[in-house]
């Protein structure tokens, strides 16, 4: 290598790993009584930020106070440990994200022209749609920044970086809704318009905290609180 011209040197795009992704069921729910699972193993984080150590890092407040009081009450069969990590919409919504980026065979077209790679996509479009959304974000000033990078997704903030994007690049968000269909975009707005639940449930039931100390009621409004990304 080290007698190579630097012009002699080809580079080529090689994945050297992916992330699996569910757009359904997440987090993973136990299935046995007395085991609950935590960090990459129950998708309780977006792929495309981090995982594993990580995100039982982010979670560790949540999971040891739910785990004390599954312990301490005896609720350690399967359904009671699910509450613990149940549907969270700020982290469903992410999924659109993951999709956006996952390109299918043949639909973008490579820089050398072909038969085989002629998509419709242009080659740059993945970098123009992460130009578009951190340009938005940027705009928008931290307030919009700061949950997306601590992989926090809220609905205000997050409606309006959707809206920045469109106003910002119209064209690369056409092409977006053109590249994942109409049917993922309508789950996507279920998943969004429950995220807008659940921030105003936390905000009615949040202050019952410390009033109602009840297994499930506890349970649900960790849910509320992260489902809603203002945890």
């Amino acid at each position: 290598m080290q007698d190579l011209k630097l012009e002699d040197i080809h580079f080529k795009r090689i994945l050297m790993g992916g992330f699996p992704s569910y757009s359904k069921n997440i987090p993973l729910k136990p299935k046995f009584d007395r085991i609950i699972q935590i960090g990459d193993s129950s998708s309780v984080q977006s792929p495309l930020s981090f995982g594993g150590f990580g995100a039982l890092i982010k979670h560790l407040p949540r999971l040891s106070q739910a785990i004390d009081q599954a312990l301490s009450e005896n609720k350690l069969k399967s359904h009671d440990l699910s509450l613990i990590n149940t549907y969270l919409p700020s982290l469903s919504v992410c999924w659109l994200f993951q999709r956006a980026m996952a390109l299918k065979i043949g639909q973008q077209r490579t820089i050398k022209s072909s038969r085989w790679n002629s998509g419709w996509l242009p080659a740059n479009h993945i970098n123009k749609l992460m130009l578009c959304n951190f340009a938005a974000m940027s705009f928008l000033g931290r307030k919009v920044l700061e949950p997306f990078l601590q992989d926090s997704m809220q609905a205000g903030p997050l409606a309006a970086t959707m809206l920045g994007m469109l106003l910002q690049d119209p064209i690369t968000i056409l092409r977006v809704l053109f590249q994942v269909g109409p049917n993922l975009i309508l789950t996507w707005f279920l998943h969004f318009f429950a995220l807008i639940s659940y921030t105003a449930l936390h905000f009615i039931f949040s202050p019952l905290r410390n009033a109602i100390k009840l297994y499930r009621f506890q349970r649900m409004l960790d849910a509320l609180e992260w489902g809603s990304g203002l945890n």
